[in-house]
C-alpha cells in the first residue's frame, strides 16, 4: 500500500493542519523561500519533487504488481513510466522477476505465470540470471 501511494503523490494536492503550514511548505519547494504567502498554483519544482518521489517507490510497487494474480499490466506500464527498476531488490534480495514466477515467500505462487507480465519484465532489462 505504501508503494502504491507513493506513485500516485501530488504535493499541491497534499493538506496541512494549518494552511500557512501548506503554503510555507509549497513555497520552499518552489521558491526556496520560507513564507507562509500564498504559494504559486504550479510551478516545476513541483513536478520534480513528485517525479522524485515516485521514482523512489515505483520499484516498490513494481515488485507487488508482480505479485498480483492476474497481473494489472496496465499498472506495471505505468510504474515503468514512473522509472521503475526491475532489478531492484524489495524483498529478501527477490526481484519483481523473482514474485512473477512466484519465487516471493509471502504470495501464493501462480499456477501459471504471465507470460505477458514476464516479457514487460524481460523487455525492460529484468536480469534474469540475478
Amino acid at each position: 500500500e505504501v508503494c502504491r501511494e507513493g506513485t500516485h503523490v501530488d504535493i499541491v494536492k497534499a493538506k496541512a493542519t494549518h494552511v500557512g503550514d501548506r503554503h510555507a511548505i509549497l513555497n520552499f519547494v518552489a521558491l526556496e523561500q520560507q513564507s507562509r504567502d500564498p504559494a504559486p498554483e504550479a510551478h516545476e519544482n513541483y513536478e520534480k519533487l513528485n517525479g522524485f518521489i515516485h521514482r523512489v517507490f515505483a520499484s516498490g510497487e513494481l515488485y507487488r504488481l508482480s505479485c498480483q494474480r492476474p497481473p494489472d499490466k496496465e499498472a506495471v506500464a505505468r510504474v515503468f513510466d514512473l522509472r521503475a527498476d526491475p532489478n531492484n531488490f524489495v524483498r529478501n534480495g527477490r526481484t519483481a522477476l523473482h514474485a512473477a514466477v512466484g519465487a516471493d515467500p509471502l504470495t501464493r505462487p501462480p499456477s501459471d505465470p504471465s507470460l505477458d507480465l514476464l516479457e514487460m519484465l524481460i523487455m525492460r532489462n529484468a536480469d534474469v540470471n540475478c
